[in-house]
């Protein structure tokens, strides 16, 4: 029983290559996906850039921004940051449905030709 438990266990890199393999034409929604994730870590970053410009110029720093100018960007950020969050999800669930699918299907097709 042992040995064919061990004949059935693959090796982590060959589940990896195998779902590689799978990604086929995906690979543009991936790209899309790493792009839209990048945007929205460095937006997340900018927010946190603004807010501490508006404590500073609280504080009494010579900030050459208004309050207005600081506000206005720190929501014009977040909204970028919230729309790329958006679309990589989209991204995300596209192609993790698409590789659902084709797993489904090679399974299948394993399946009718033991039978």
């Amino acid at each position: 029983m042992s040995t064919q438990k061990k004949s059935l266990r693959r090796s982590g890199a060959k589940i990896m290559a195998s779902l590689i393999a799978l990604l086929g034409s995906l690979s543009y929604i991936m790209i899309l996906a790493v792009i839209n994730g990048s945007v929205s870590f460095v937006c997340a970053m900018g927010v946190t850039v603004f807010g501490a410009v508006g404590v500073a110029k609280a504080l009494g720093e010579a900030i050459a921004l208004s309050y207005g100018w600081i506000i206005g960007l720190t929501i014009c950020d977040r909204f970028v940051c919230v729309q790329s969050l958006r679309a990589r999800g989209i991204c995300s669930r596209r192609m993790d449905g698409r590789i659902l699918g084709r797993y489904r299907e090679k399974r299948k097709n394993l399946s009718e030709r033991s039978i």
